[in-house]
């Protein structure tokens, strides 16, 4: 019985401070009359038409899989699911580790048969594409935008030669 007496103190509060406010009163009753007229509704719940995107940084099996089993669950509601895998992008931390000559940047870079990053542009025009009307028939799909570094063994090398030269270190550290 306290709760019901503590909500309605907090109605009879708002109620107040509504009344006191003549501003706050007239924006409470003249906007969602604004909004009938000048959008033909007032509050929409509908979800009929929510783009949904997944960014995919693991280029996994089961990342890919995972975007495929949402669009096969979500299809049916009308929500197309998409991923985007990028490679390495032109961020402006990676610009500078590129001007200080970053090996990492470097193998990445010699990774993709472009020779270039991603620009972050690259990535928003394709997400433009996307959620677009001209791609409404694509659904279930992991695209890769990095300059076809995916289909080389550059970066995978690097990495490789990265974790054994960790792992020695590592090594070393024990025998010390």
């Amino acid at each position: 019985m306290t709760m019901i007496r503590s909500i309605a103190a907090i109605v009879r509060k708002e109620f107040y401070q509504i009344r006191r406010d003549p501003v706050m009163l007239r924006l409470i009753f003249l906007a969602p009359i604004l909004q009938l007229f000048i959008l033909g509704y007032a509050v929409s719940t509908d979800v009929k038409y929510v783009y949904t995107g997944v960014y995919d940084y693991d280029h996994s099996t089961l990342s890919r899989t995972l975007v495929r089993s949402m669009a096969v669950e979500l299809s049916p509601y009308g929500i197309r699911v998409n991923a985007i895998a990028p490679g390495i992008v032109a961020t402006p931390i990676n610009r500078a580790l590129q001007k200080k000559n970053s090996a990492f940047i470097q193998a990445a870079v010699e990774s993709a048969l472009t020779g270039q990053m991603t620009t972050p542009e690259e990535i928003a025009e394709l997400v433009f594409f996307l959620v677009s009307s001209a791609a409404k028939n694509l659904t279930g799909q992991v695209i890769s935008i990095d300059g076809a570094a995916s289909a080389t063994m550059v970066m995978d090398r690097f990495m490789h030669g990265m974790v054994a030269k960790s792992s020695q270190r590592e090594k070393n550290k024990l025998i010390q």
